[in-house]
């Protein structure tokens, strides 16, 4: 059993949560030019800032169209693969 899954904390910190999986909810990687994006701890508040309701876009799984909008998209084009999701978490 991990640290995480027995106390529901890292052991030291800093400390990096490494995750992976598959959450795609049609089974290709979309309709759009984009693979993902990048998200850190400000992009909620440059969201709310320019009047973006990330939650939202999320829920309805148009989160595309707030990662073109806050210049935070990777850009790839069709791969033409069903792609994984990877996320780094920092527990300072």
């Amino acid at each position: 059993m991990s640290e995480m899954a027995k106390y529901g904390r890292p052991l030291q910190t800093p400390a990096a949560i490494i995750c992976s999986g598959e959450t795609v909810v049609v089974g290709s990687d979309g309709p759009t030019n984009f693979a993902g994006g990048l998200v850190d701890s400000s992009t909620v508040k440059r969201a709310e800032a320019q009047g973006i309701d990330i939650y939202s876009s999320l829920k309805e799984h148009k989160i595309s169209t707030v990662f073109q909008k806050l210049g935070h998209g990777i850009r790839t084009g069709a791969t033409g693969t069903n792609v994984m999701d990877l996320s780094i978490l920092i527990a300072e």
